[in-house]
């Protein structure tokens, strides 16, 4: 039994490691679109369909937990047809290739704390409810304060060739920032309707992830003790990502109030 435990320990210890390790590369890469895509072609092929291309008619990105799952949906199922998106891979190279192609871009956006808390509590709540034994597992809060500055910081002086979306109104009137994309970009996509009715057909495909839980509420009281714990330079991380924030949303060219 002692061999058992301590094989499982070092099991957990380098699975974090590595886990924490190859997301610090990731953040590495994820702003240089020649690389990130020359990764994804041989490294992730299966993920092709996500990222941008020849064919893709909009790109949909955010850091995680910034309604990334919700606003794809909804925007598909509002749609007469089948949409070419390109989505869910979370790196600034996917949006600033869009960009230089000449694609629409949806630039989710949400308070670096909110999403970063949010992100970590659906890690939690993944773990409970696979039945896993241990929560000890996940990316610091200070690599994801970092993460969140190195995703958002390069697109700022591209942020006129973008539609920026704050999570909190973006989740309530998705419908007026498509009217906004079609105005930008010269487009004719269909708005999504928030009725009671198209939100239950979100909520069917999507699953627990992508909404509110009661399970997730309780887990980020946890999180927010561990936030406290952590070492002081996690708070100046935490206080650039929210610079960013500000500076995205003060230098967005499709301001909130024209929504709608």
């Amino acid at each position: 039994m002692k061999r058992r435990a301590l094989w499982e320990s070092f099991y957990a210890f380098w699975q974090k490691g590595y886990t924490l390790g190859r997301f610090r590369l990731k953040t590495w890469v994820w702003h240089d679109p020649d690389l990130y895509g020359w990764l994804i072609a041989y490294f992730r092929p299966h993920r092709r369909s996500f990222c941008v291309g020849p064919e893709t008619e909009i790109c949909i990105e955010g850091f995680p937990r910034s309604g990334n799952s919700f606003v794809v949906m909804a925007f598909q199922l509002a749609q007469r047809r089948l949409v070419r998106i390109a989505h869910h891979q979370h790196v600034p190279a996917q949006i600033l290739r869009a960009i230089r192609w000449h694609i629409p871009v949806l630039l989710l956006i949400r308070d670096p704390f909110e999403a970063v808390l949010s992100l970590k509590a659906l890690h939690l709540e993944i773990l409970l409810r696979k039945q896993r034994r241990s929560l000890e597992y996940g990316i610091p809060f200070k690599d994801l304060f970092r993460a969140y500055v190195a995703f958002y910081r390069p697109l700022i002086p591209v942020l006129d060739a973008c539609v920026v979306a704050p999570f909190s109104q973006v989740t309530r009137d998705l419908g007026g920032f498509i009217h906004a994309v079609n105005r930008k970009f010269g487009t004719s996509f269909t708005p999504f309707d928030l009725t009671p009715e198209n939100l239950q057909k979100v909520r069917e495909r999507l699953g627990f992830h992508a909404f509110h839980t009661d399970i997730r509420d309780e887990l980020k009281e946890i999180l927010w003790s561990e936030f406290q714990r952590e070492d002081p330079r996690t708070a100046e991380w935490l206080t650039q990502a929210r610079r960013v924030y500000q500076e995205v949303l003060q230098r967005a060219t499709t301001p909130t109030k024209e929504v709608g």
